[in-house]
Parts: C-alpha cells; structure tokens; sequence
C-alpha cells in the first residue's frame, strides 16, 4: 500500500463525512506530491480537470488516476461508490453494455453452495 491510497482513503472518508474542507486539504497534499520541481503546484481549486466537481467527485477521479492499473480496484470503487460501469464510451468493448451496481456480485464458491444446501447462488 502506498502512502497516496492512504492518502485517498483519508480524503474520502471526509468527504463522505461531509467534511469538504479536510477533503480538499487532504487532497492537496497529494497533488502538492506528484506536482514536479519547478512547476505550480496543483490544488483542488486550480486543477481545470476538476472544476464544477463535488468533493467526493474530486477523491473519485484522482482514484482512478493514482490507482488506475493497480490491481483492478475499479470494480469495488463503483460498486462502493453506486457507479454503474459503462462501456458505451469505447469503440474497443464489443459489448455496448450499462451495468447497474444491482448487477455487480461475486459468486459464492461452489464448495461454499456444496456444503450448504439452503444457500443460493447469487
């Protein structure tokens, strides 16, 4: 784990506590780390990407952009999120398809349904 998903677990737990000041402070701190030596810092209110975004917005989009690629978080960020994944958007997915967060389940391991008759599959 790296000190930015620290980082971001932070500012999102404030942000879902409405706390949108510590939220945006919070986030700072991360972008104040990535900006390199010699170029303006970045902040929430002068990140152009971010402007018009709520709070927990602004925390879900550096997500995606810190962690894209790491292990395939996405999936459980929507689902905790309530985002329904869209892939109409791609000229590459051959499925055009909208998937409600009601549609994104695991199932339950056969031996799991095997040693439990009552249990039904998801």
């Amino acid at each position: 784990m790296r000190s930015s998903e620290v980082l971001l677990m932070k500012a999102e737990a404030q942000a879902q506590n409405k706390d949108d000041q510590s939220a945006k402070q919070t986030l700072n701190t991360l972008l104040a780390a990535r900006t390199k030596v010699g170029q303006t810092t970045l902040t929430c209110d002068n990140y152009t990407s971010m402007q018009g975004l709520s709070t927990l917005e602004m925390v879900q989009f550096q997500t995606r952009l810190e962690l894209w690629g790491e292990g395939g978080r996405e999936f459980y960020n929507n689902k905790r999120w309530n985002i329904a994944v869209g892939r109409t958007g791609s000229a590459t997915h051959v499925d055009k398809s909208t998937y409600p967060v009601s549609k994104m389940t695991l199932q339950i391991p056969l031996d799991e349904m095997l040693y439990n008759n009552k249990m039904v599959q998801n």
